[in-house]
């Protein structure tokens, strides 16, 4: 028997609010589990994780007396879309560094692994914006370079390196189950040492 237009209109509008649910509901249980991996990965270094609205969590972690602020947090304009875009990111304090410089470091292409950081070979994997008070001349010394090469080694998406106002920030577009306590201690350790490098340089 064939269904009347008003009742295949009702079915479909009924198809329509059931998905609709099941997208919230799993949103729900995702963030809920977003949120209980990163209180276990806090307390895993002795913290606690502090929820600052809808699109913020963070904590603080200290590796080898260098305090950085650890954050999952949305970052883009439509924080109300299906797909929005969360980063954990890790920032530390630049000592001595000029909060007028303002930098970005940022891979080519695929990340550059473990290469020898030659000063002729920089340039082919990595790129430096630098939009603030220019950056003292020589920063980019045999030290820096290796740092950055260090860093861009480990096994996460290339993203940038960020110099803002006094801060090393870097911003990894990807899913906070994927970081372990090691991995996160690794990336801090490196990030660490480019950092100071960078006070070293500047």
């Amino acid at each position: 028997m064939e269904l009347s237009e008003l009742a295949q209109i009702r079915l479909i509008t009924i198809g329509g609010i059931l998905i609709l649910v099941a997208f919230w509901t799993r949103g729900i249980v995702g963030g809920r589990r977003r949120q209980a991996h990163l209180a276990a990965l806090a307390q895993s270094f002795g913290g606690k994780v502090t929820r600052e609205g809808k699109f913020l969590s963070r904590f603080p972690v200290e590796i080898d007396g260098r305090t950085f602020d650890v954050r999952f947090q949305h970052i883009g304009r439509n924080s109300g879309g299906w797909t929005p875009d969360w980063y954990v990111v890790t920032e530390t304090a630049l000592q001595g560094v000029s909060d007028l410089h303002s930098a970005e470091i940022r891979a080519r292409g695929r990340r550059p692994g473990a290469v020898e950081p030659r000063e002729s070979d920089f340039e082919k994997h990595f790129a430096v914006r630098d939009a603030g008070y220019p950056l003292r001349q020589g920063w980019l010394n045999e030290r820096t370079r290796g740092a950055i090469y260090h860093f861009y080694a480990l096994e996460l998406p290339p993203d940038p390196l960020g110099i803002e106002e006094g801060r090393l920030i870097h911003r990894a577009r990807l899913p906070v189950r994927r970081l372990d306590g090691a991995l996160l201690r690794e990336l801090l350790t490196r990030q660490g040492a480019v950092a100071a490098a960078l006070e070293r340089a500047l």
